[in-house]
Formats: structure tokens, sequence, C-alpha cells
């Protein structure tokens, strides 16, 4: 479309779009904005001829004549791993992705999946308690991923990752001691690596990142709050 081609075709190196966080400088590109409306306002037209609605941002740039300042962020995300016991034995449950800024620094953590994200409904929220080396633009989900239905809140859809494709003890092999949120590979004596060696993903307890370890704690604390209010309010209208 528009001259543009399939942007993962012949690239490894390929990122897709997470069109929930997007920074852009609206003095410098108020005909990108422009371009956004009318592509929005006009899915109709455009959206069945797109490689889905996150594509909207690159081609909104394009129509701009501005394809060259489309930048993203080339650091993968970290996934947040949160552990699950099934009768079939223990896996770890995808509970979002960890999102570094351009100076490769935690920017933000996203709640991607059910049981992660905040449901009112549901006595129970999905918090990592692990996180993964960061994930490159050729990582695939291995051999052995499951999804199943959580069993609790209306369940859902769930990405579970067998106990024998999750490593929790390498990270101990590493120096960690100095290490900081999205920078710790540096720091680290032996080679993390974001494929999977012996079909294994290396995770390291979110203890070792302080400020991600924050922003779950207030997040808890924040649903948590929420939820009991909300449960409280429905109390009071059945007395």
């Amino acid at each position: 479309m528009f001259g543009l081609s399939v942007p993962w075709e012949g690239r490894e190196d390929f990122l897709a779009s997470e069109s929930g966080q997007i920074l852009i400088n609206r003095q410098q590109h108020t005909d990108v904005l422009y371009w956004l409306w009318y592509v929005t306002a006009n899915s109709d037209f455009f959206y069945p001829r797109m490689h889905g609605d996150k594509d909207t941002y690159r081609l909104a740039f394009a129509l701009a004549n501005k394809a060259s300042q489309f930048n993203q962020i080339r650091s993968g995300p970290q996934l947040g791993l949160a552990p699950w016991k099934r009768p079939e034995g223990l896996f770890y449950v995808s509970a979002g992705f960890v999102q570094p800024d351009f100076a490769n620094r935690t920017a933000f953590y996203h709640r991607v999946e059910h049981g992660a994200k905040f449901n009112p409904a549901s006595p129970l929220t999905l918090h990592p308690l692990f996180v993964t080396t960061t994930l490159s633009p050729s990582w695939r989900r291995p051999a052995g991923v499951t999804w199943f239905d959580l069993e609790y809140g209306g369940g859902g859809l769930a990405t579970h990752y067998p106990a024998s494709g999750v490593n929790t003890s390498a990270y101990q092999q590493c120096c960690m001691s100095s290490a900081s949120d999205a920078s710790y590979v540096s720091s680290c004596s032996c080679q993390p690596t974001s494929s999977y060696n012996d079909n294994m993903m290396l995770a390291i307890p979110i203890s070792y990142f302080p400020e991600l370890r924050r922003v779950i704690s207030i997040s808890k604390k924040i649903f948590s709050t929420y939820q009991h209010d909300l449960w409280r309010h429905e109390a009071l209208n059945q007395s």
C-alpha cells in the first residue's frame, strides 16, 4: 500500500509496534497527527489493506512524507513470568512485558494477558515474580507452550510456559549485585541470551530490579484498593 513493502519480509531485525504507547512531538509532526486521524476515521477503507491497526503510525508517517522519521526502540522487551501450578505440573504464565526506553532503561510494565490485567470480578491479579533477559526480534515461543483458561474470575486464555523451558537458577552464576533495571547484562559475568539455549529461557527474580518491583508494588496497592471500593459499593447497594 502506498509503495510500502510488507514490513517484516526479509528483515530479521523487524520490531512490531505497540500502539498503546507512542511518543510523538506534536509541534514537529502535526501533519502526521492529521494523517493518523484521517486513516483511523476511514478505517473501513484502510484497515483491510494494512497489516493490522498497529501499522497505522508507520503509515501516517509515510503519508506525511516522513517515513524515515518513524523510529522504534531497538532494545527488545523482557517477559514477565508468574509461577502457576496446574494438574499437569508447574508452568510460568506470561504476565506482561517490561518495555525499555531509548536509553535502555525500564520505561513501563505492560500487562498484556488475561489474569495480568486488572479485572474487578477476579479475586486475583497475576504479578510477575521473574523477568527474562531481553528478547530479540527473532525470539519465538518455544515448543511446549500452551494456552489454558485461568481458573478464576471469568478466566481467559493465558500463555503457559512449561517449567522445563524456564531456567530460574542460572542468574545465580551472574554478578547481579550492581545490576540496575534493564542494564543488568553489562554487569553479568555469564552470557545471558534472548534465544533458547537447550530450550531454556533465563529468568531473573524481579527483586533484582528495584524500579520494576516498585511499579508492580504500587499497581498491587491500586488494584487492591480499587477492588475493595468496588466490592464495598456493591455490598452497600445490596443491603
